[in-house]
């Protein structure tokens, strides 16, 4: 493909999608949404693009998505020289072999302001996997990009990054003004970490992590909880001069820092004063009194893209919540389009416990929720 596809911000419904939508783009892509389901095999696989060498900008993933080859992602397998913007996942994604990513499998050229949501699955015993992109090999950073979504890896597979897996570039500042949130979970204890998981070998040195954070629990399967780390994990023999510029992370479990990154308790994590460094002018936002996420967000990759869409919540049993012996049942009617809601039990103001419902049945409107009776008091008034 080499002209421009302007989707005018209209959905494409997939079907048992098989193959990219293009197999190569040359030229542009933009402003297109996706939803359905995906189960895609080819060497270089994405919905969107199996192989990118132009410009892929402002589009939308909704659909679950099975990634059963190498260098695969969920919206663009190869970024060969092109240029990601914009580019949001929402869907499940399950990665099966070497190389993938949330939003793209490996690349070579400019990613900026993506964000993924979805949780990511891999089953491959295999290496280079992250939240955003598996393999980044190029002078350019990957910028301005976020993950939400949970990474859990139940086989044996290494170098799982919640941005980057694998980094091979040198003299170059790889990750700028970057967040992941989602925690990461692996059997293994070989290379896991919030931001890059394993940098290069000897001939890529001088590569610098700038104004990025981690707010995600990073958890070993095999209690090498020295592996847990929230910045940047493995370095390569002879790897010489990694640096981290204004790294924070969320002090929490086993994670640990490296280089210069300072940890931060969840209170300070919710103060502008805390991140040195970023600008919150211009890429940076932060709420200390937003429920769902308080710590700093990227303007043009926040915590969720947009608003949560809930019509007039109708309640189960004579208008009121009832008690089904389990916990406290709440019935809601969601809006059409929604994918995912959070709600949560309040003493006043005080968050008492909360509940995450993922929503990707297509035309399901009714959805229970259960929450736990431990914790509150009987006799005492809560919000829910």
């Amino acid at each position: 493909f080499n002209a421009v596809f302007d989707g005018d911000n209209k959905t494409i419904h997939l079907d048992n999608l098989t193959a990219s939508v293009f197999s190569v783009n040359k030229g542009t892509v933009k402003n297109v949404k996706f939803d359905g389901n995906a189960v895609l095999t080819e060497y270089e696989c994405g919905i969107i693009a199996g192989n990118n060498q132009g410009t892929i900008a402002n589009c939308e993933n909704r659909a679950a998505a099975e990634i059963g080859n190498s260098r695969g992602g969920g919206l663009v397998g190869y970024n060969q020289g092109g240029t990601l913007n914009g580019l949001r996942n929402y869907g499940e994604i399950t990665l099966t072999k070497s190389t993938t990513g949330g939003i793209c499998g490996y690349s070579t050229g400019k990613i900026s302001n993506c964000a993924n949501y979805g949780d990511i699955t891999i089953t491959a015993n295999s290496s280079a996997h992250g939240g955003i992109v598996g393999n980044q090999q190029t002078t350019s950073a990957v910028e301005s990009c976020a993950n939400f979504g949970n990474i859990t890896a139940s086989g044996d597979a290494y170098n799982i990054g919640g941005i980057i897996g694998e980094f091979r570039s040198a003299n170059t500042t790889a990750v700028k003004n970057c967040v992941n949130a989602g925690n990461i979970t692996v059997k293994s204890g070989k290379a896991a970490a919030g931001i890059i998981a394993s940098l290069g070998n000897e001939s890529y040195d001088d590569v610098k992590i700038e104004n990025s954070y981690n707010s995600g629990i990073i958890t070993i399967g095999n209690a090498d909880s020295s592996n847990a780390y929230a910045i940047y994990n493995y370095e390569a023999a002879g790897v010489t001069g990694t640096t981290v510029v204004n790294g924070y992370y969320l002090i929490s479990g086993d994670t640990v820092g490296k280089g210069a990154s300072v940890g931060l308790t969840s209170d300070e994590m919710k103060l502008k004063e805390s991140f040195a460094g970023f600008d919150f002018t211009n890429i940076w936002t932060i709420d200390s009194s937003n429920k769902l996420y308080s710590y700093p967000q990227l303007i043009d990759a926040p915590h969720w893209a947009e608003p949560v869409k809930l019509a007039t919540p109708s309640y189960s049993s004579s208008g009121t919540p009832r008690n089904n012996g389990e916990g406290v049942e709440l019935t809601l009617v969601i809006a059409e389009g929604t994918k995912k809601i959070k709600a949560g039990i309040y003493e006043g103001t005080t968050l008492i416990g909360e509940e995450i419902t993922k929503l990707y049945e297509e035309g399901k409107t009714d959805y229970q929720i259960i929450f736990p009776l431990a914790g509150l008091t009987v006799g005492n008034t809560y919000t829910i």
